[in-house]
């Protein structure tokens, strides 16, 4: 699946799996409240969160964990 096709929230096992990888690139998809799946150029795949550090009020990301 190319990251054109547009992608319904929540995010399914199916749609996660199928999603192929760009070249030179690496592209992130948001399934809602700050939650992103990325797909690197290598084809790895993550999760990754948003958030507004506390005192610096600047967003950064935080890594999950790797799918699957």
């Amino acid at each position: 699946m190319k990251r054109t096709d547009p992608i319904k929230t929540p995010m399914k096992d199916t749609v996660l799996s199928s999603l192929e990888p760009e070249a030179h690139t690496e592209y992130r998809i948001n399934d809602g409240d700050n939650l992103y799946f990325v797909v690197s150029s290598t084809g790895n795949k993550r999760w990754d969160f948003r958030y507004k550090k506390p005192l610096t009020q600047k967003w950064s990301f935080m890594g999950l964990g790797a799918y699957p």
